[in-house]
């Protein structure tokens, strides 16, 4: 029998180690999820959302890191046309949130295969891609194309000129989400929904993600029965009279044969004795020492050894000549994909008003290795990038550390001062975003960015009009009138 006390020390572990269960239990994701699916979709890919039905539609909120628990940066929704087995997806990202328009970034993929990427492009046959853009009458919208990075305007005399083979530049706007097709079979199909967003209020980057198994079921229409035909009155058979057995005639027998006397033998006549035949010169049928009947040497077996019966030196095993496998190099250091946000802080101190604006042009230079910017000092420009819509995206830097330099400020801010890139010493399991300081957060399923925040201050505003009213103007009249008073009053006492 269990004592009381030896019960109360077996309960206690037991719940210690419930806890502990559900402490490390892994975040799940939704089991299954049923896609809207029908005969005909009736969605146009330009990245506007008027032709979905946005709660027939919707396939669930996309968390950051994919953790239920976190905030929802992005919805996602999805229909399915039975018809032409295509899949569409719609990405919206939350409010104040901003989706950076890479392709390893901001993806759908089913498995290892990615479907579609914000960088596929739209020529009407899926996969298909259009952004969503930030506000009205931006390209993007209703099919445009996205543009291209502009020409980039002159640089400042004080910078060196840009060399040859410099990075490429993501020719995307800002985006705040994306409507995509993909061809896809009516099954049930693992989905997972990536990107990589920036909060210009917050002045960080994150990752959301939805991965789930999609199933997708279209109605198979049952095959109609054909229409049965009225069955017409089966005609009574005619009774046909049964014929009457003719009778065979009877065979008459017919007489046999009377026995045919044998004949009596005649006697046979003696055979007469012919002469005995003498021998003939023909050779006799006993063996002839002929050639032909001898066997010949040449037909023998010869004992002599046969090259392949032989082991052969090169049959031995020889040594490779190939090197001795060399030990692995260590891994390089990844190029630099890099995003530069610029930020409206409104001319306030509170980050909550702040917004994403485009129109800078950035310079980005090597640091010379004592993290100070020196404009005359650190390396030479490695390229130069204009801002259209708030993100400017750089891929392939070389590894390093680098100075952002703002060379053109929107119109109407003020120009901010260089911002620093920091290496992450990382690999692109990772992101990262500087906004004074470098913080990275894990990102197995992206290409590894870091995002570096510009803030603009609005330069002071200038009134175009003449305000006469302002204090100075009427202290300088007063004092004005009263110069003329007393020259026209000095003027009056020198004549009199």
């Amino acid at each position: 029998m269990i004592q009381r006390g030896a019960r109360r020390h077996l309960v206690l572990p037991a719940i210690g180690a419930l806890a502990l269960l559900a402490l490390v239990a892994p975040v799940s994701h939704a089991a299954n999820q049923s896609i809207n699916a029908g005969p005909s979709a009736g969605i146009t890919v330009d990245g506007n959302a008027a032709d979905w039905d946005l709660a027939a539609d919707l396939l669930g909120p996309m968390h950051e890191d994919g953790d239920t628990a976190k905030a929802t940066l992005a919805q996602g929704f999805a229909r399915y046309d039975c018809d032409t087995g295509t899949l569409y997806l719609l990405v919206q990202t939350a409010p104040g949130w901003y989706l950076i328009p890479t392709k390893e970034d901001s993806f759908v993929k089913s498995g290892d295969t990615v479907l579609v990427d914000v960088e596929t492009g739209n020529d009407g046959t899926p996969p298909d891609v259009a952004g969503t853009p930030i506000g009205a009458g931006v390209p993007g919208a209703s099919g445009v194309p996205l543009p291209s990075i502009p020409s980039l305007p002159p640089l400042p005399a004080s910078l060196p000129p840009l060399p040859s083979g410099a990075p490429s530049a993501v020719g995307l706007p800002a985006l705040v989400g994306f409507e995509a097709s993909a061809a896809v079979p009516a099954a049930t199909l693992p989905l997972q929904i990536h990107g990589l967003v920036v909060s210009p209020v917050e002045l960080r980057s994150a990752i959301f993600d939805l991965t789930i198994s999609g199933t997708i079921a279209c109605e198979t229409p049952s095959p109609s029965a054909p229409p049965s035909a009225t069955p017409s009155p089966t005609p009574k058979p005619t009774a046909t009279p049964t014929p009457e057995p003719t009778p065979s005639p009877t065979p008459t027998p017919s007489p046999s044969p009377s026995p045919t006397p044998s004949p009596s033998p005649s006697p046979t006549p003696s055979p007469s004795p012919s002469p005995s035949p003498s021998p003939s010169a023909t050779p006799s049928a006993s063996p002839s020492p002929s050639p032909s009947a001898s066997p010949s040497p040449s037909t023998s077996p010869s004992p002599s050894p046969s090259p392949s019966a032989s082991p052969s030196p090169s049959a031995s095993p020889s040594p490779s000549a190939s090197p001795p496998p060399s030990p692995s190099a260590s891994p390089s250091a990844q190029p630099v994909r890099l995003s530069i946000v610029t930020v409206d802080n409104r001319g306030t101190s509170d980050r909550a008003d702040d917004l994403l604006i485009g129109g800078a042009t950035y310079a980005v230079a090597p640091d010379d290795g004592d993290g100070i910017f020196e404009r005359n000092e650190d390396g030479p420009v490695l390229f130069s990038v204009s801002d259209p819509s708030g993100i400017a995206t750089l891929r392939d830097l070389p590894p390093g550390a680098y100075w952002v330099i703002e060379t053109i400020a929107p119109p109407g801010y003020d120009l901010a001062g260089a911002v620093p890139y920091r290496p992450s010493g990382g690999t692109t399991a990772q992101s990262c975003f500087d906004a004074g300081t470098l913080t990275c957060y894990a990102d197995p399923a992206g290409g590894g960015m870091t995002a570096v925040f510009v803030v603009n201050t609005p330069l002071p505003a200038v009134s175009t009009e003449d305000d006469y009213r302002s204090p100075a103007v009427i202290l300088l009249a007063i004092v004005g009138l009263v110069i003329v008073i007393g020259a026209v009053g000095s003027a009056f006492l020198r004549r009199t």
